[in-house]
């Protein structure tokens, strides 16, 4: 069950009472990824949403826009009908982080950059230092995305796993 906040990091990260629709505490490893790209976000203007997915899967999201977007097929066929898809703004992001066992496979190769119409999306893993779990991570952002915002948060979640 999906839980939007609009609340501080500091409630999500140290008030455990903080949880999702059905109660569920996010897992210890989503906090440190919280707590970890917390300086990053707390400057921004307006604020972040948050939005919890269960314990496992938060979505932080900074000037989303709704797009009309024609699906590609696998084969590279276009289709005909659009449909609604929240991506970033021009200027916003949004990060997606889940929780997973370590040595988990995706079916997206780690790392690489998604080239989507209207944004770019980096895709990449992190293993939690101390700890089986690892972090899978999706950072979509605009073409005027603040990219020292961008570098920082990658760089916060790489640091993760020392």
């Amino acid at each position: 069950m999906r839980s939007s906040l609009y609340i501080s990091f500091a409630t999500v990260l140290f008030n455990v009472a903080v949880g999702t629709a059905e109660d569920e505490v996010p897992k210890p490893e989503l906090k440190a990824a919280l707590q970890a790209v917390q300086r990053s976000l707390e400057k921004l203007v307006p604020a972040a949403k948050v939005e919890f997915d269960g314990s496992e899967t938060v979505k932080i999201m900074h000037l989303p826009q709704t797009f009309k977007i024609h699906g590609i097929s696998k084969g590279g066929e276009v289709s005909l009908e659009a449909h609604d898809e929240i991506g970033p703004s021009a200027r916003g992001f949004i990060l997606t982080m889940h929780v997973q066992p370590k040595g988990e496979v995706n079916q997206a190769v780690t790392p690489q950059t998604l080239r989507r119409p209207y944004w770019m999306t980096d895709l990449d893993v992190t293993p939690i230092a101390k700890s089986d779990q690892q972090i899978y991570w999706g950072l979509s952002y605009g073409a005027r995305t603040d990219a020292k915002v961008l570098e920082e948060i990658r760089a916060r979640l790489r640091a993760l796993k020392d």
